[in-house]
């Protein structure tokens, strides 16, 4: 495939808010980074979020950090189900997490 099949192929399954086929443009071990998103896909808002409660524990925020390919799907489900993009929903997960008062 070559690099604007790829990209093409990426667009169209970002588009169509298929997790399944965007991961598997991805090499074994691969990652995502976002230019936008500085820390990634949600693994600094994850850690903000922890360290805003009195007693932070790294361990258990990294724990939580682990679990970004499952926020991404839910991410992804949710855009499609509700036929949003991924930007506001990303958001929505997001004042979720930190709760009411952010």
């Amino acid at each position: 495939m070559s690099a604007m099949q790829q990209a093409e192929a990426y667009f169209n399954a970002w588009n169509e808010h298929d997790a399944a086929a965007i991961a598997g443009l991805f090499a074994e071990g691969g990652s995502y980074s976002d230019p936008n998103v500085p820390d990634g896909v949600a693994g600094g808002v994850i850690n903000f979020s922890y360290e805003r409660e009195s007693g932070y524990e790294r361990d258990r925020a990294m724990a939580h950090t682990a679990r970004i390919y499952e926020i991404a799907l839910e991410i992804f489900g949710r855009a499609k189900r509700e036929g949003r993009p991924t930007s506001d929903i990303a958001d929505d997960m997001a004042r979720e997490m930190l709760g009411a008062d952010c």
